[in-house]
């Protein structure tokens, strides 16, 4: 149900609007840090979960579970997270966010 104070036209005009500088943002993080939102993502749930299992990153973020292996690869081969099998089960990999990943995490969310 609408708000009675905003017309469908103007709400509709609002998240537009809204939906253009969230492509801008994304456009301009990509362009200066190299990172699209997923990592993003990922980066700032290892800062509160880390380490934690690929399993769980595929979750937290609804993707597939290779897809979540991939941006784990990209991020450790840029040096921004560190991924290590788990003693007890070789099986999983575990992933842990590196100072540079955090750093760079600080530096996207000081300048937005």
């Amino acid at each position: 149900m609408l708000n009675k104070f905003i017309s469908r036209p103007h709400l509709d005009a609002l998240l537009l609007h809204f939906l253009k500088r969230i492509y801008r943002w994304e456009r301009s993080i990509k362009a200066d840090y190299g990172l699209n939102y997923q990592e993003i993502y990922l980066l700032q749930h290892l800062r509160e979960y880390s380490p934690c299992r690929v399993s769980d990153i595929a979750e937290e973020l609804r993707i597939p579970r290779f897809k979540a292996t991939r941006l784990v690869s990209r991020l450790a081969q840029q040096e921004m997270l560190d991924k290590q099998k788990d003693a007890a089960d070789q099986r999983v990999v575990m992933v842990s966010l590196l100072p540079n990943g955090d750093q760079v995490l600080s530096r996207i969310e000081e300048n937005s």
